[in-house]
């Protein structure tokens, strides 16, 4: 028989142990890794997958005076301070995005009296520098103090208000503080290449107008100048460019800036080759260029080029046909399927089926009337200065010098006494 002493077993003991404790290790370092708390690693955490979420963004400033309320409707977003105006939902969401990303970097002061070194105290003074970003949508209203960036760049500055630990966090969080900066600010895009004619008037009746032939043309003609002037090189160009890519600078409802009595507005109408018709109405308030807009499709031109469009389509589908080489009197190749199957090339639609073809064209200007005329509907809006300044033109500003004016070639001006 085998005897084990005292010595054996409790060696075979600390072996079993050890045993154990290495298979309970083995398993631990084989379980997943826990997710980390997202509500200490990022100063928006409710944001993460909840960016479509949000119904409400309002900036509150210094005094807590409330200085944007960004609300999201069945029309979208909208800017409440402006009469609900559409809001530039691409920068709302770069913003949400930011905040989103927006990770806690590092832990700052938790002394109240030196918040406002980061700009993360309570917009109550006067003088805060940060502003406060609440957030509705998501459950509760959420809540973050956005202060002042850091010196380094690529971080800003943030507090919870409910918590006094302030932060250093990822990216930097402009946030824009006026109204105008959240409005959507494109109005009309219509390029000078379009125009076939721009019929300016004056408050004093008088009349500006440039016309061009053809839609290729690349130049304008000026109509009733003077005997004995000339045209100012671009002039009528850039009477023409006044709607290419407009942009407001403010808007206002209807109701808080009315179209002025006669004899203070200055009336443009652009009228396109394809029968839009642009008309923008101008006056001056307390400094401010205002205008209102409106469209409407003329009928007769629409027609018209669209006639001329189908015509143009007929013969350049019939004339590879027609044409014969006058040499071997055969016809030109054309569509290698189309000769293959010896059939003619497919007409389009111009030519296959002229009035679906009108239909479907007058149904697009139509359309883009109406989505013109519903973005300016109940609207007066501010005009960028140098947009009024082009519409603040007359017949004069748009010649060259006239020869009276002028002093004469190689008379030396009067010496003064």
């Amino acid at each position: 028989m085998t005897h084990i002493n005292s010595r054996t077993v409790g060696l075979l003991g600390v072996a079993a142990v050890l045993a154990i404790v290495a298979a309970v290790a083995l398993n631990h370092a084989r379980r997943p890794v826990a997710e980390p708390d997202r509500s200490a690693t990022f100063a928006v955490p409710a944001l993460h997958g909840h960016i479509n979420d949000v119904t409400g963004l309002t900036i509150t400033g210094p005094e807590n005076k409330v200085l944007v309320t960004l609300t999201k409707s069945s029309q979208g977003w909208r800017v409440k301070e402006r009469g609900d105006y559409p809001a530039d939902t691409g920068k709302l969401r770069e913003l949400l995005l930011k905040l989103t990303d927006a990770a806690l970097l590092e832990p700052k002061t938790a002394n109240p009296q030196r918040y406002a070194e980061l700009g993360v105290d309570e917009p109550a003074g006067a003088d805060a520098k940060g502003v406060l970003l609440t957030l509705d949508g998501l459950g509760q209203p959420v809540r973050l103090i956005v202060g002042t960036t850091a010196s380094r760049g690529g971080a800003t500055f943030v507090r919870r208000p409910d918590e006094p630990q302030s932060w250093l966090a990822k990216g930097e969080l402009t946030v824009a503080k006026a109204p105008t900066d959240w409005l959507e600010t494109a109005m009309v895009d219509l390029p000078a290449a379009r125009i076939r004619q721009v019929s300016l008037r004056r408050p004093d009746g008088k009349t500006v107008r440039i016309e061009k032939a053809q839609e290729s043309d690349t130049t304008f003609r000026l109509l009733d100048i003077p005997k004995g002037r000339e045209v100012a090189e671009g002039a009528p160009a850039r009477l023409a460019s006044i709607p290419g890519g407009l942009m407001l600078a403010d808007v206002m409802p209807q109701r808080d800036a009315e179209v002025p009595g006669n004899g203070q507005v200055t009336t443009a109408v652009f009228t396109t080759f394809d029968g839009l018709v642009l008309q923008l109405d101008a006056w001056k308030k307390d400094g401010r260029p205002l205008a209102r807009l409106s469209t409407q499709v003329d009928a007769a031109l629409a027609d018209a080029r669209i006639a001329a469009d189908q015509a143009k389509a007929k013969a350049e589908h019939e004339a590879p046909q027609k044409a014969t080489d006058p040499k071997s009197g055969n016809k030109p190749a054309g569509d290698a399927l189309s000769q293959a199957v010896g059939a003619p090339a497919s007409p389009p639609l111009a030519v296959s089926d002229p009035a679906a073809d009108r239909r479907q064209r007058l149904d697009k200007l139509n359309a883009d009337a109406a989505e013109l005329s519903a973005r300016f509907a109940g609207w007066t809006f501010v005009l960028p200065d140098f947009k009024y300044a082009e519409l603040d033109k007359t017949i004069d500003s748009l010649l060259k010098p006239s020869a009276a004016a002028a002093p004469s070639a190689g008379k030396k001006p009067a010496a003064r006494k």
